[in-house]
């Protein structure tokens, strides 16, 4: 039996309160009975209102309507969870699965914080920014770079601190200990990687007035949040410890397998797909001048590995 559930509550993927009040219609080919429906959020069930959606009918003459609505209360959205999985069954069968993404308000004191995702230059930050414009639209957001659009980081922890402790999302050219002074609990930060050398000789073909301490392990130093108070040459390996101890509470992509993230979204939240674009890319070129500068990425190399080789889900990192 061909069966089609529609959604119209909540009108994105945002859970912003405790009472979340969720409606829609089902459209069968053949009548149901209430007692053949049964709705779940993360396996619990839910007690759920049948009605009748006349203007659903109309739309789908041959089809067999029947309209619902629930209410998410808090011991489904104040969980320390960001995923609620929202279920349907008809018959006894699995008819439709929405994943929505819960308020970091909602959560447990310790355990809320925006989702932050750090731009650490020159590692296909761009191209991502574009596509969670696209896919996280619904979410209260605030970019932190240095220039518009957005505040500054300094803007960030003072004048709209608390502006940006309210958000779901922060993206910007900031560092792991920004995150962490922003964030009420441990903060959830997606960070994207990219082999070292590359990243530094891309850095070098983009900046004409170079940072010193940007070419001495610019991954180290923004998962241990000294990417501009050290001098070049005072990164260590207590140092390396410490990011890779950090890494593996955060979500780490590979610049060159960002599409594999953006299909991984757009289907956990049931969006239209999304094809990622390259841009703001670096064109690279002999710059002799260059070679006569300090470059050291042995730690970032380290790092790079060792993250490369640990795979995870949004849906698992949300999760946790």
């Amino acid at each position: 039996m061909g069966i089609h559930v529609h959604i119209d509550l909540p009108a994105g993927f945002l859970i912003a309160n405790l009472g979340q009040r969720c409606g829609g219609w089902i459209a069968t080919e053949r009548p149901l009975a209430p007692s053949d429906i049964a709705f779940l959020a993360d396996g619990v069930p839910l007690s759920v209102e049948f009605h009748e959606r006349s203007d659903a009918a109309r739309a789908m003459p041959r089809k067999s309507v029947i309209g619902w609505s629930l209410i998410l209360d808090r011991e489904h959205t104040a969980r320390t969870s960001r995923i609620l999985t929202l279920e349907v069954r008809v018959g006894g069968r699995v008819a439709h699965v929405r994943r929505f993404y819960t308020s970091q308000l909602l959560k447990p004191p310790g355990a809320g914080g925006p989702l932050c995702f750090m731009h650490i230059p020159k590692t296909a930050g761009t191209a991502l920014r574009h596509f969670v414009d696209y896919a996280f639209s619904t979410l209260p957001a605030l970019l932190v770079y240095g220039e518009r659009p957005g505040v500054s980081v300094p803007e960030a922890r003072t004048t709209y601190r608390e502006l940006a402790r309210s958000r779901e999302l922060l993206f910007g050219h900031f560092d792991y200990a920004f995150a962490s002074d922003i964030c009420r609990g441990e903060p959830r930060i997606v960070a994207t990687i990219r082999p070292p050398r590359e990243l530094v000789e891309s850095y070098l073909n983009f900046e004409r007035t170079p940072a010193e301490n940007f070419l001495d392990n610019p991954l180290v130093r923004h998962f241990c949040g000294d990417v501009k108070t050290l001098p070049f040459g005072a990164i260590t390996r207590a140092h390396l410890d410490l990011a890779l101890e950090r890494a593996r509470r955060c979500l780490i992509l590979r610049h060159d397998r960002l599409q594999a993230f953006a299909d991984e979204v757009t289907e956990l939240f049931g969006l239209a797909p999304y094809r990622m674009s390259r841009v703001n890319e670096t064109a690279t070129t002999a710059l002799a001048w260059t070679k006569t500068l300090p470059v050291d990425v042995h730690y970032d190399e380290v790092f790079y590995g060792e993250c490369c080789e640990r795979t995870r889900s949004l849906r698992d990192f949300l999760s946790g």
